[in-house]
């Protein structure tokens, strides 16, 4: 498959991960057509990937872009997520653990592959996905989302 193809055919992907990271659409879709720049300009790096492994790669050329975005304004954006019933605040989680979050549930990588997008260890990683789902199961609990005996993780 060539580059332009897999490029287009990661973009649905990428678009639906960058809107549920970031509150404010129009940021999103900057984001996403910087990072499109991005790899454009890196089609050398994208034939080295192994099939299968170029998603992941996308997606951490993405979170690299988020990263220098937060540092470079020192803000945190607002994350948020909705159900159908309520709406559970990603901001109540920190930058990382929305990220983890988000990369698994909604985008449906496994562990290993979002460590390898976000660049940091399989244990700091199961780290930041208990905390995020004490986090956001405490915010159902309040919520009245889900009964306050429920203690699955």
């Amino acid at each position: 498959m060539d580059v332009k193809k897999s490029i287009e055919n990661t973009l649905p992907y990428l678009r639906r991960y960058a809107h549920a990271l970031v509150s404010d659409a129009q940021l999103a879709d900057d984001m996403v057509f910087e990072c499109i720049a991005c790899l454009t300009d890196m089609t050398y790096l994208w034939e080295q990937q192994e099939d299968g492994a170029a998603k992941a790669w996308v997606f951490g050329v993405f979170h690299n872009l988020h990263n220098d975005l937060i540092n470079s304004k020192q803000q945190r954006r607002s994350f948020s997520q909705h159900t159908d019933a309520a709406q559970l605040n990603l901001n109540q989680l920190t930058p990382l653990q929305a990220q983890v979050f988000l990369l698994v549930a909604l985008e449906g990588f496994g562990y290993k592959d979002v460590a390898t997008i976000l660049n940091i260890s399989l244990g700091e990683l199961l780290n930041h996905i208990h905390g995020a789902r004490v986090s956001l199961r405490a915010q159902m609990k309040k919520n009245q989302l889900v009964p306050a005996t429920s203690e699955a993780v």
